[in-house]
């Protein structure tokens, strides 16, 4: 028998579950939830997530860039290796996130839990990476010659992508909220 508040399997006869303490009612088998909307949705954006980093990190390897990437590489190099570094946390994450969408569609216990804490850590990465490439921007040499509109368009570019990532994460963190899904 298993507890319907956890889902931890429950000894025959005992009166509550040993991991929770909620009592124990015989004859009613546990069945997980599965959160449909949350597994579309992250498949959707783990897919979209993993075929786009793997799409940037190839280009970052084996593409020439253009001369205005050439240009802004050269004015801004710290934000190459940064951008590099995103993909390469946006692939790990966007991976894990695919796993644990199918576990919660297998209903399997730690699929919801994945998925959170998988979204938790992208957050945290998504602001730690536009911490980094703030100061990477804002501390060349470079910074320093541009007009005010050339500076607000690249501090808008790096606040609506920090602003993007945390949607998409907070997002999967609504749909797979603890509170409703066990």
């Amino acid at each position: 028998m298993y507890c319907d508040g956890c889902g931890k399997e429950i000894n025959d006869g005992a009166q509550f579950c040993g991991a929770c303490g909620r009592p124990a009612k015989l004859g009613e088998p546990y069945t997980q939830k599965r959160p449909i909307a949350g597994i579309a949705v992250g498949t959707i954006l783990g897919l979209i997530g993993v075929v786009w980093s793997i799409a940037a990190m190839f280009a970052f390897v084996y593409i020439d860039p253009g001369s205005m990437q050439t240009a802004f590489s050269e004015a801004f190099p710290g934000v190459e290796v940064i951008n590099f570094f995103g993909s390469s946390v946006g692939l790990i994450a966007n991976s894990v996130l695919l796993i644990g969408v199918l576990l919660a569609f297998l209903r399997h216990p730690n699929g919801h839990k994945t998925v959170r804490i998988t979204a938790y850590w992208a957050l945290a990465a998504t602001f730690l990476l536009f911490v980094a490439s703030y100061f990477a921007v804002t501390s060349a040499e470079a910074w320093q010659y541009l007009d005010p509109p050339t500076r607000g368009g690249l501090i808008g570019g790096l606040v609506g992508g920090m602003i993007g990532g945390i949607l998409q994460w907070a997002l999967l963190l609504f749909l797979f909220r603890k509170s409703r899904w066990p």
